[in-house]
């Protein structure tokens, strides 16, 4: 099949993620029947018998799966700070054009804390002809701390990092990985949310904004976390909650698969682990004592009134 009819997909893991990667995939293939993907997954290195079961999902929905060993010491650079609720993978999509095969033109990046909620061809075919990517508002894009940390104008709103469109050949032809990695080793200590930070900085005037719906993070219903949006981009979540966003991204520590959790839309997650692979997958770990007491102040307060998942809560269904 040629590649313009092949949707291109990206993301990293690692042993600890594989459930989330392959319940993502699952997710992916059950809300884009006859489209054929092929996947793409960096990694520093999984189990056979992970590497088997992710492949089992692509044979199954027709789409060809690819495991791509990255070597560490190509990130040497790349800081991992305590308490970081990410791993090293996380920069691995800085090197996508050097990682993938060169005839690859363009590919899609998905975090795997997401679920894939409905078509992505319109995604697939948004143009990027003239940028580095596209991406989504970040849920922190009115904290106007990361501008002055990052020395970015506020006029270009700082974007998300969890779906990306990009533009490989424009990578190559600009060198984009070098000059993230260039910009790692000479900002470590500004660079708090790792590639993400990066690729902001270095594509600041690079990139293009894409809908909401394609990247819709948990912050845009947690008022309570991040200040207040401005009218007309409140006015824009309602729309996309009531419709139902195509990308749902359970961003920041609170995953609907940690214990306790109550994410308005964690039943989407669970929906799509039963009918994946994974379907048996435990609530992992414990919510650390800040997200334990977060999730308490956000009870309590919507309880009285004072505070709401409006956005989302009006949509949800459990299905």
């Amino acid at each position: 099949m040629k590649e313009v009819d092949v949707i291109n997909i990206l993301c990293s893991t690692d042993d600890n993620y594989v459930p989330q990667t392959g319940i993502m995939l699952t997710s992916l293939f059950e809300n884009n029947p006859g489209e054929s993907f092929h996947v793409y997954i960096l990694t520093r290195g999984i189990q056979d018998d992970a590497i088997n079961k992710l492949k089992r999902v692509g044979q199954e929905h027709h789409s060809e799966i690819d495991i791509i060993t990255v070597s560490l010491s190509m990130f040497a650079d790349c800081p991992i700070r305590p308490g970081d609720h990410v791993t090293l993978e996380t920069y691995f999509r800085l090197l996508a054009p050097r990682l993938l095969p060169e005839h690859i033109s363009r590919i899609l990046y998905l975090d795997v804390d997401i679920i894939i909620n409905g078509p992505v061809r319109k995604l697939w075919e948004w143009s990027v002809d003239n940028y580095a990517l596209g991406a989504i508002v970040d849920e922190s894009f009115c904290n106007q701390e990361i501008y002055s940390r990052l020395q970015l104008d506020a006029r270009n709103p700082y974007f998300n990092a969890g779906v990306l469109l990009l533009n490989l050949d424009y990578w190559r032809e600009k060198e984009v990985s070098a000059r993230c990695m260039q910009c790692i080793q000479d900002n470590p200590d500004i660079l708090l949310f790792h590639d993400q930070d990066t690729l902001n900085r270095v594509l600041a005037n690079e990139r293009v904004l894409l809908p909401i719906t394609y990247n819709f993070q948990t912050g845009y219903i947690l008022s309570w976390i991040y200040p207040d949006y401005p009218e007309d981009f409140q006015a824009l979540v309602q729309n996309t909650a009531k419709e139902r966003p195509v990308v749902i991204h359970f961003s920041g520590p609170m995953k609907p698969w940690s214990a306790g959790n109550d994410h308005p839309y964690r039943y989407f997650f669970h929906y799509y682990r039963r009918k994946s692979l994974w379907k048996d997958l435990a609530p992992v770990g414990k919510l650390a004592l800040r997200e334990r007491c977060q999730l308490a102040f956000g009870r309590f307060a919507r309880s009285l009134g004072l505070l709401k998942w409006k956005y989302a809560i009006k949509t949800i269904r459990h299905i």
